[in-house]
């Protein structure tokens, strides 16, 4: 008999309901739902701050959310939140607000741990037929990488690179960005990624591999600015480094209320875009790669891997 488990991803930018049956076969959806709503305004130096407003509309849907999964039948409901909630200071009495309210208590996700469930996440949608994967999920507020195989992740880190956090941290931005914006973000990438530059050596892969909706934006975006025919859905893609370079420097000259008319471009997504395309481009280059591959899933689709890991009969 399957068990419904209700899901609820609290990210730096957006909420995810992910209402599943878990099947021999795998999780089978019932329900799906997004939210946007971006939690943290600012990330200063010593940790971001959680808008108040936007807090309270937060525990609103969640608490919606909850209501709906116990509305559909759900045996289980888990609330994981990421990196705006782990670093900002109001984060533990955000939780108890989340607690008192719904009567769930929220998993707060170190940085290794959004790494190892981001890359459970995608691990069914991997081809490892010929070694490791390197795994890097771009989120609002940070940027995981995971090296694992078909057993599992083998190595984590989490870097503070995120695409709203980059974005907030050049503030004001230039209009166009222009080439000095490109400079200032690939330096950010580069000292945020220097760390793990060590480590990953002793451990060889196959492939990169990018998850998250700023990397299929990305994809999106340069299949539309090389004329390419525009995927179903998100079908696996491939991005090549010189066509990341090609894309910015278009857009470094480009005014930047033209970055919503990109074909492919989620508008949701277009004042940040520009810093996660750059970020994307920097790792590339930092770790040496000239092709980067994109899978679904992510932390959405971990968390239920997860629960189901930990709850196998």
């Amino acid at each position: 008999m399957s068990r419904r488990l209700g899901s609820i991803d609290l990210g730096s930018s957006s909420l995810h309901l992910w209402i599943v049956d878990l099947e021999e076969q795998g999780p089978e959806t019932v329900h799906l739902e997004r939210a946007g709503l971006q939690l943290v305004r600012s990330w200063p130096t010593d940790g971001p701050r959680i808008d108040p407003q936007v807090a309270t509309e937060t525990l609103d849907v969640i608490a919606a959310m909850v209501e709906r999964c116990r509305d559909m039948g759900c045996d289980h409901i888990q609330i994981a939140a990421t990196a705006a909630v782990r670093e900002a200071r109001e984060h533990h009495s955000t939780c108890d607000q989340i607690l008192e309210r719904t009567g769930v208590e929220v998993r707060v996700l170190s940085g290794s741990e959004e790494a190892r469930i981001s890359f459970l996440g995608v691990l069914p949608r991997l081809d490892l037929s010929r070694g490791p994967a390197l795994v890097f999920d771009l989120g609002g507020g940070s940027t995981e990488l995971a090296l694992g195989d078909s057993q599992g992740p083998r190595w984590l880190s989490s870097l503070p690179l995120g695409h709203l956090r980059c974005t907030q941290a050049l503030a004001p931005l230039p209009d166009p960005y222009g080439p000095q914006t490109t400079a200032r973000l690939k330096a950010l990438v580069a000292t945020s990624l220097g760390p793990s530059l060590a480590p990953l050596a002793t451990h060889p892969w196959d492939r990169l591999v990018g998850v998250s909706g700023t990397v299929w934006t990305v994809s999106r975006v340069i299949e539309g600015h090389f004329g390419r025919p525009q995927p179903l859905g998100r079908a696996a893609a491939q991005i090549k480094l010189a066509e990341l370079v090609a894309l910015r420097q278009h857009l470094e000259l480009l005014p930047r209320s033209d970055l919503a008319n990109l074909q492919g471009m989620d508008r949701r997504r277009k004042d940040s875009f520009f810093t996660g395309l750059v970020i994307v481009e920097g790792l590339l280059e930092g770790l040496n790669c000239e092709v980067l591959w994109t899978a679904e899933g992510g932390v959405r689709e971990g968390l239920v891997a997860d629960f189901n890991r930990q709850h196998a009969t």
